[in-house]
Parts: structure tokens; C-alpha cells; sequence
């Protein structure tokens, strides 16, 4: 018997029971998330403005139907080269999200156009991103323990830390230990924290599982517990993050 299935999560393997999980030979196929270079080459074909055909011989649509759709074209072009829409694709190519998202922003670009806005522009892109990205992220937050907020802020930190690093710090990533290691430098010299609960390893360590699971982080390894020298990745943009943290009340807002 052969079971084959498809999923998003890295740890579904561990959701299952034990007697179930140790039949399987667990061959994996791994299809890594789109490119930012491959999302740029199929927004074109989701907002690509096309006269529709509805007879074998359609009659030549009116002059003013064939220059706006010319003009949409090309202001569209110009959009999908600008900085501004790179950047918001690279973002959010690095979180991992799925050819399903970017289908979804590109319907939202789509859903601002009106007779006040007839072509697309890079604020488009950002503001489709950023109502795409906002539902979900305060709803988790406020959701987290105040150890779970903690670990989260030592992700950003690190995170930041680690992208100003002049060069960047490819051979030393964010892991278990360096975010343990934060969590307790931040713990300690932040005065709003010291009501913190001392909790033990196996705390942190639920805790830290807990923000995996959540996709807040992302971890190199299904082991469980995270070994200490596992990679992490913080799944989340940095701003926005900040910005939302500044809007919980535990105090923890100056991170």
C-alpha cells in the first residue's frame, strides 16, 4: 500500500502517531517555493489586459478600447520593472509564500482599478501585499504567550542584525542557540520584562516549536526538540512586524 500526498508543511510528518509514522519510508519530494524572477514573469500573463473574443470574427473593437488597452499594457510593463513591485515580490518570495498568494495579489491589484484609477502603479502592488499580509499576523500575535512574543523579537533582532552585517553573515545564520542566547541577553536588560517567568529549557523549547508551527519561524530540521545548532528563518517582515508589536500591550514594544 502506498500513500502519497501533498502538503505545504515541513512537520507533517510529526502530527502523526507514532505506530502510524514508523511504517512510512518517508521518501520526500521537496518542490522549493517560486523564484522571484519566475513571479515576475507570470504577473504579466494574471494583468495582462486582452480585448475578449466572443465570435470566430469579432468585429475590430473601437479605437479608444485598443489605446487604453495599450496603455494599460505598457504602464503595466513599467509597474512590473519598478523597484518598488521588485522589492515586494522578493519579500515576500523569501517568506515562502506560495504561487497561490502572488495569484491573490494580483487579483487585488486588479480589484483597485476604477474610472479614477484606470492603470496600475507600484503602490498597487504594495498596498495589495500589505492588506494580503495583515489579517492574519496581528491574529497570531495576539495569540502568543509572552514568551513566544520574546523569542519573536530576538528573531527580528538577529534577523536585522545579521542583514546589516557589512559583508552579510552568510556563514553564520540565525540558530536555536543564538535565538535562546537573545531571548535571554533581551530578557534581562529590558525593565518591562521582569515579570518574565523563568521558564525551564523544555519551556523555551515548546515555545520555540510553537512559533514553528505557527510559521513564524522556520526550522532546518523536524527533529524535535530543535537541535541547538538548527537553522532558522523568520517568516514574517521585520517592519511589519515591528509595527505590530508596538500595538501589543504586554510592554514589549521598545524591541
Amino acid at each position: 500500500i502506498a500513500l502519497l500526498a501533498i502538503t505545504t508543511h515541513l512537520q507533517v510528518m510529526d502530527q502523526m502517531e507514532k505506530r502510524v509514522r514508523s511504517r512510512f519510508e518517508h521518501h520526500h519530494l521537496y518542490f522549493p517555493p517560486p523564484q522571484p524572477h519566475h513571479i515576475l514573469q507570470a504577473l504579466p500573463h494574471l494583468l495582462h489586459l486582452h480585448l475578449p473574443s466572443t465570435s470566430p470574427c469579432p468585429p475590430s473593437p473601437p479605437p479608444a478600447a485598443l489605446a487604453y488597452r495599450t496603455e494599460y499594457n505598457r504602464r503595466l510593463h513599467a509597474a512590473l520593472n519598478d523597484e518598488q513591485v521588485v522589492g515586494v515580490v522578493s519579500r515576500n518570495a523569501d517568506l515562502g509564500r506560495p504561487m497561490a498568494w502572488f495569484r491573490s495579489l494580483a487579483l487585488l491589484v486588479a480589484a483597485r482599478l476604477s474610472p479614477a484609477h484606470p492603470f496600475v502603479t507600484p503602490d498597487d502592488f504594495t498596498a495589495a501585499a500589505a492588506a494580503l499580509a495583515a489579517p492574519a499576523l496581528p491574529r497570531l500575535l495576539n495569540g502568543l504567550s509572552i514568551a513566544e512574543l520574546v523569542l519573536l523579537i530576538a528573531a527580528k533582532r538577529l534577523h536585522l542584525q545579521l542583514a546589516a552585517a557589512a559583508p552579510p553573515v552568510a556563514h553564520s545564520p540565525l540558530t536555536v542557540s543564538r535565538l535562546l542566547a537573545e531571548y535571554a541577553a533581551f530578557a534581562a536588560h529590558n525593565s518591562n520584562l521582569h515579570q518574565l517567568p523563568r521558564l525551564s529549557k523544555h519551556a523555551l523549547a515548546n515555545a520555540l516549536e510553537r512559533l514553528v508551527h505557527l510559521h513564524l519561524l522556520a526550522a532546518a530540521s523536524d527533529a524535535r526538540p530543535l537541535p541547538h545548532t538548527t537553522p532558522l528563518s523568520l517568516l514574517v517582515d521585520s517592519a511589519a512586524l515591528e509595527e505590530l508589536l508596538r500595538e501589543q500591550t504586554v510592554g514589549v514594544a521598545s524591541a
